[in-house]
């Protein structure tokens, strides 16, 4: 398994950022797949109580598996210069900024509707 590990982190160590984010994703598409089977297994009617161990420790690995793969994913998907980290800050101050003010927008609207909605029924003589 050392082998292979090592062989692993060679060809991870040689992808590009972009192909080391859809690596991890893989892997963790992989794992859930992997999760869905086990699950599937331990709910059929050939499941026998018997196996109940290994597969919690298949779940188990796969578990820390993940976890290991999204603290990856997160560490490339996280800004790594001074210059990505302020833009990821005005990103996300923006987005902020869009949501209060479309907030504001339905908020304008729903306060017009009404508004028309109680002079509907006034008519000055």
């Amino acid at each position: 398994m050392d082998k292979r590990r090592k062989q692993v982190v060679k060809e991870f160590k040689g992808l590009s950022r972009t192909g080391r984010i859809d690596y991890c994703v893989q892997k963790l598409a992989r794992i859930d797949q992997l999760e869905g089977d086990i699950r599937n297994m331990m709910a059929s009617p050939s499941y026998a109580p018997s196996d109940a161990a290994s597969c919690a420790e298949a779940l188990r690995e796969l578990t820390n598996g993940r976890q290991v793969w999204l603290g990856v994913l997160e560490d490339l998907n996280a800004p790594q210069t001074v210059w990505q980290r302020v833009n990821a800050w005005v990103n996300a101050w923006a987005e902020q900024d869009r949501a209060r003010e479309e907030a504001r927008e339905l908020a304008r609207r729903d306060r017009d509707a009404e508004l028309m909605r109680s002079r509907k029924f006034y008519h000055p003589s």
